[in-house]
């Protein structure tokens, strides 16, 4: 995809409706250090906690993983 393709966007609503649907735990990684977003849709701080610490050993995955607003999403 390019840039301003709206990735972000389809990403979070087909991730949001999954867990809407009930189709089990949904967990939606952003993995963009460049412009990480994700923080943002879901009023979440600090976007450079989770994937990066947990990928340099300094948390664990229970900790990098952060619950939405969303029930069942991750």
């Amino acid at each position: 995809a390019s840039e301003n393709a709206g990735v972000t966007t389809m990403a979070t609503n087909v991730a949001v409706r999954a867990a809407q649907l009930g189709l089990g735990r949904v967990l939606l990684i952003d993995a963009n250090h460049n412009r990480p977003r994700l923080h943002k849709i879901f009023r979440l701080k600090n976007p450079f906690s989770g994937l990066v610490d947990y990928f340099a050993g300094d948390t664990e995955l229970q900790a990098a993983v952060r619950p939405t607003d969303t029930p069942e999403l991750y």
